[in-house]
C-alpha cells in the first residue's frame, strides 16, 4: 500500500518518518564506533608485529617461524585497517550524508502537510459546527408553529445557508488538500525506502566484505602451523656453529728449541689475526660512527672475497643480532651496503655460498637506520638491484639446500622414535611447505615477479614430492620491504 493512501494519518507518517530517521542515525554511529574499535586493534597488531622479538631469532628456521608469524600481525593489520576505512568509515559518512540530505529537504514537505492538515481540520471543524447550528434550527422550527414564528424560519434559512458555505469551502480546499499531501506523502515514502535499502545494501556489503576478511584470515592462519612445525633447533643450532666456526684446529703442542720457532708459521697467525681485528673494527665503526680509515677499508674490500673473510663478515653481524642491535647510525649505513655487496659480488664465479647467501638475506632484513621521519630503512634496500638476487638458479639452490638441511635434521631426530612412516611423511610435508611458503615471501622482497615465484615454488614443490593441494597459493606474496 502506497502513504499516498495515508492522507489522514500524516501525523502517523510524520512519526515514521522520524523512527527510520533515528535508525539510521544510530547505524552511523554503530558503525564509526565499529570502525574505530578496528583502527585501534589494528594498530596494536602493528605494534606487535614490530615487537623485538621477532628480529631475536637464533637461527634460520625460527627466523622464517617467525618471519610467517610476523607477516600475519602484518596483514591482520592489515585487513583491519582497510575494513575499518573501506567498510566503517566510508560506509558511516555515506548513511550520515544520506540522512543530513533528507533531513534538508523534509523540513518544507513537512511545514507543507503541516498547514494543508491544520487548514483541512479548521475548514471540518467549521463545518461540522454549522451542521450543528443547522440541525438545530430545524429542530426548532419543527417544534413552533410556522405561521406565528417566521423568526425560525429566517434563522433556519440563515444556518442552511451557513452549511451549505461550508461545505463548499470544503470540498473546495479538499482538491487541493488531495493533490498537495500526496505530493508530501509521496516525498516521505521515497525517503523511507531510500533509507531502508541504504540500510539493506549496507549490512549487505558488511556481510559481503566480512566474510572475505574472515576467509583471508583463515588462509593466512593456516600458514602459521606450517610455519611452527618448520622450526628445528637442531638445524639452528648448527647454523649458529657454522657461522662462527674459524675452522681451526686445536694444535699438538711439542717441544720447540729456543730460537727455532717457525718464523714463518708465527708471522701468518699474526697476519690472520691482525687482519681479523681490521675487519672487526671497521665493521663496529658502523655502529659507533667512527671515521674509518681508506687503507683498511680497502683491505677489507679484499679480505671478504675470501672465505675466510666472509665467515669473520657474517659473524659480527650474526654478534650483533644476537645482542639486539638492530639499529644503526646512517653515518655509516652505506659502507655497511657496499661491504655486503662485494661480499654477493665474491661468490658470482664461484660456487655459491649457500650457507652465507642465506645468512645475507637474514641479516639484510635484521638492520636498519632511520630516516627523519622515523621509518626504518634496511639493509635489504641496498643490496636489492645486486645480480646474486636476480638468477633463478641461485633461488632454486638455497631453498634446496635449507629444504635439504631440514629434511635431514628432522629425519636425525627420529632415528630413534616410534613415529610411523606416514607421520613423519606427513610433518616433512609441513616443513617443505612452509620453508617454500616462508621463501616465497623472501623472494618477493627481493623484487622477484609472482609469476618467477610461482614457477619455482612448483619446480621445488614437484621436485620434493610436496602434495598439489599443499602448495601454498603465492599470489599475495607483496614487495615490502
Amino acid at each position: 500500500m502506497s502513504y499516498t493512501n495515508l492522507w489522514d494519518k500524516f501525523k502517523e507518517v510524520h512519526d515514521h518518518w522520524s523512527l527510520t530517521r533515528k535508525l539510521l542515525d544510530e547505524f552511523s554511529d554503530f558503525l564509526q564506533e565499529r570502525a574505530n574499535l578496528d583502527k585501534n586493534y589494528a594498530k596494536g597488531l602493528e605494534k606487535l608485529a614490530a615487537h623485538s622479538f621477532f628480529q631475536l631469532s637464533t637461527g634460520d628456521s625460527l627466523s622464517h617461524g617467525l618471519g610467517t608469524i610476523q607477516n600475519f600481525y602484518h596483514l591482520h593489520s592489515s585487513l583491519l585497517s582497510s575494513l575499518s576505512q573501506s567498510l566503517y568509515s566510508d560506509l558511516s559518512n555515506t548513511v550520515k550524508q544520506l540522512v543530513n540530505e533528507h533531513d534538508a529537504s523534509i523540513k518544507e514537505k513537512y511545514e507543507t502537510g503541516r498547514k494543508l492538515t491544520n487548514e483541512r481540520e479548521k475548514l471540518l471543524k467549521i463545518h461540522d459546527k454549522a451542521r450543528e447550528k443547522y440541525i438545530k434550527s430545524v429542530k426548532d422550527s419543527a417544534t413552533q408553529n410556522k405561521s406565528i414564528n417566521p423568526p425560525a424560519k429566517n434563522n433556519e434559512d440563515f444556518f442552511l445557508k451557513s452549511y451549505m458555505s461550508s461545505i463548499q469551502n470544503a470540498n473546495t480546499f479538499n482538491i487541493q488538500f488531495s493533490d498537495g499531501i500526496k505530493a508530501v506523502l509521496a516525498d516521505y515514502q521515497d525517503q523511507e525506502t531510500a533509507k531502508l535499502k541504504n540500510l539493506k545494501e549496507s549490512l549487505q556489503r558488511i556481510v559481503a566484505l566480512e566474510g572475505c576478511f574472515i576467509k583471508n584470515l583463515e588462509y593466512e592462519m593456516e600458514n602459521l602451523p606450517t610455519a611452527v612445525e618448520s622450526f628445528s633447533p637442531e638445524k639452528d643450532i648448527e647454523e649458529f656453529a657454522e657461522s662462527i666456526c674459524t675452522g681451526r684446529k686445536v694444535g699438538i703442542l711439542a717441544f720447540v728449541p729456543c730460537y727455532e720457532e717457525s718464523a714463518k708459521r708465527k708471522n701468518m697467525e699474526l697476519r690472520d689475526s691482525q687482519e681479523e681485528e681490521i675487519m672487526r673494527n671497521v665493521l663496529e665503526a658502523c655502529w659507533s660512527e667512527d671515521s674509518i680509515n681508506d687503507h683498511d677499508l680497502e683491505l677489507f674490500y679484499h679480505l671478504i672475497i675470501e672465505s675466510q673473510g666472509r665467515k669473520v663478515f657474517t659473524s659480527f653481524l650474526n654478534e650483533k643480532r644476537h645482542q639486539g642491535q638492530f639499529k644503526i647510525p646512517d653515518k655509516n649505513f652505506g659502507i655497511l651496503g657496499e661491504l655486503m655487496r662485494r661480499l654477493l659480488t665474491s661468490m658470482l664465479n664461484t660456487e655459491l655460498d649457500l650457507l652465507c647467501a642465506r645468512q645475507c638475506i637474514i641479516l639484510s632484513q635484521t638492520f636498519y637506520y632511520e630516516d627523519a621521519t622515523a621509518r626504518k630503512i634496511f639493509l635489504q634496500n641496498l643490496i636489492l638491484l645486486h645480480p646474486v638476487w636476480h638468477d633463478e638458479k641461485n633461488w632454486e639452490k638455497i631453498i634446496t639446500d635449507a629444504i635439504q638441511l631440514e629434511m635431514k635434521n628432522y629425519a636425525d631426530s627420529c632415528l630413534d622414535s616410534l613415529e610411523v612412516h606416514d607421520n613423519m611423511t606427513q610433518k616433512m610435508n609441513m616443513m617443505n611447505v612452509g620453508q617454500l611458503n616462508s621463501y616465497a615471501h623472501v623472494m618477493a622482497s627481493f623484487d622477484l615477479s609472482k609469476e618467477t615465484i610461482t614457477q619455482l615454488i612448483y619446480k621445488l614443490a614437484e621436485k620434493f614430492q610436496v602434495p598439489e593441494e599443499m602448495i601454498p597459493d603465492v599470489s599475495g606474496t607483496e614487495t615490502t620491504h
